[in-house]
C-alpha cells in the first residue's frame, strides 16, 4: 500500500458518521492540533516541528469555522507537505495561511477540506432520505450553510475519489 492510499484509508475510516471527527482524523494522520488566540484574524496554521506536524486554530472562531480551518490545514498537509515550514514568518516555505503561495493552493485546500467534512456518500444518503434543508444539513455536518451550498453545487470529489 502506498502512503497516499494509506492516508486516503485513514480519511475514509473517519468519514463513516457525521459530523466527521476532525481532530481525531488529524491525530490519526500523525498531526497534533491545538487551539490558540491568534492575532490579526488568522484562523489557523500548520507548521512542521522537527519531523512532526502541528495545526493551530483560532480559539476565538466559532466551532464550524474551527472545524473548517482544521480540515483546511489537514488538506495542506495532504496536498502541499513540501511547502510547510517551521514558523509563522518563514515565507514562502512557511505557514500556508496568508502566504505568498498561489491562490491555487488555497483553493485546492478549501476544496479538499469540503470533501473531508462533507463526505459525498453521507450527503447523498441524507438527500435520498429527503433531508434537503440547508440549515439542517449544515447542523448535521457542523459546517456553515455556505459550505453545504458549495458542496451541493460542486458535487463530486476531485481530491478524494470515492466509489459511488
Amino acid at each position: 500500500m502506498t502512503i497516499l492510499e494509506e492516508k486516503n484509508n485513514i480519511i475514509k475510516s473517519n468519514q463513516s458518521t457525521y459530523p466527521v471527527k476532525i481532530i481525531k482524523l488529524a491525530n490519526d494522520l500523525g498531526i497534533s492540533v491545538y487551539s490558540t488566540a491568534f492575532k490579526n484574524n488568522i484562523s489557523g496554521a500548520i507548521l512542521k516541528k522537527e519531523d512532526k506536524y502541528v495545526i493551530y486554530f483560532n480559539e476565538k472562531d466559532n466551532k464550524n469555522r474551527q472545524r473548517f480551518t482544521i480540515a483546511h490545514e489537514i488538506s495542506h498537509f495532504l496536498l502541499h507537505t513540501d511547502k510547510i515550514g517551521d514558523n509563522l514568518t518563514d515565507i514562502p516555505s512557511g505557514v500556508m495561511y496568508r502566504s505568498r503561495l498561489s491562490n491555487i493552493y488555497e483553493k485546492q485546500a478549501n476544496r479538499l477540506a469540503s470533501e473531508i467534512l462533507i463526505p459525498l456518500k453521507l450527503l447523498r444518503n441524507l438527500l435520498l432520505e429527503n433531508i434537503t434543508d440547508i440549515s439542517k444539513l449544515a447542523d448535521l455536518f457542523q459546517v456553515s450553510e455556505e459550505g453545504i451550498r458549495i458542496r451541493l453545487k460542486e458535487g463530486g470529489n476531485i481530491f478524494l475519489p470515492e466509489d459511488l
